[in-house]
This record gives C-alpha cells, structure tokens and sequence, in this order.
C-alpha cells in the first residue's frame, strides 16, 4: 500500500560522486527525491479521488501516505556551493 519512505542507502555516495569535481551538479543526486514525491503526490491524489467516490480509507493510512509525501519534498541540501549566506550584509 505506502512505499518505503527512506531514501535509497546509497544517496550519501551518490552525494558524494556527484559534485562538480566529476562533472554533475548536487542537484542531480537529489532527483531521487523529487522522483519519490512526484509519486507519492499521484498516490495520495488517487486515494482522495477513491475517498470522493464511496472508497473507505483508513485515516491512519492517509495521513501516513500524506507525511510520507511532504518528508519527500520538504529537504535541505546542507553544504550545496551555491547557497550563499550573505553574512557581509548582515551585518
């Protein structure tokens, strides 16, 4: 019914592997991220279409479905070259 949540164990290699030194921007390792939430969004959009057409859902497993979801989307790269804190104009 609800996928795993967790992210792939090889993500901190892929990090790793693909900084700019091998040609590939961080982005492109977190995509798996953006993947997984893309899917879960279409699974829970399915289950609130079923639940408007008569389908009994448990609340438990919606709310699981929908906390899964935002984990997926809501990330913060720490350590990403292109944040920048502008410190000069904070003081």
């Amino acid at each position: 019914m609800l996928p795993k949540t967790r992210a792939k164990p090889g993500l901190s290699s892929l990090l790793i592997q693909s900084r700019p030194a091998f040609g590939k921007r961080l982005g492109f390792a977190t995509d798996q991220f953006n993947v997984r939430q893309a899917a879960l969004s279409s699974l829970l959009a399915n289950e609130l279409e079923n639940i408007s057409f008569g389908k009994n859902v448990p609340a438990t497993a919606l709310v699981a479905l929908w906390e899964a979801r935002n984990d997926a989307r809501n990330y913060a790269l720490l350590g990403d070259p292109a944040v920048r804190l502008p410190i000069e104009r904070m003081a």
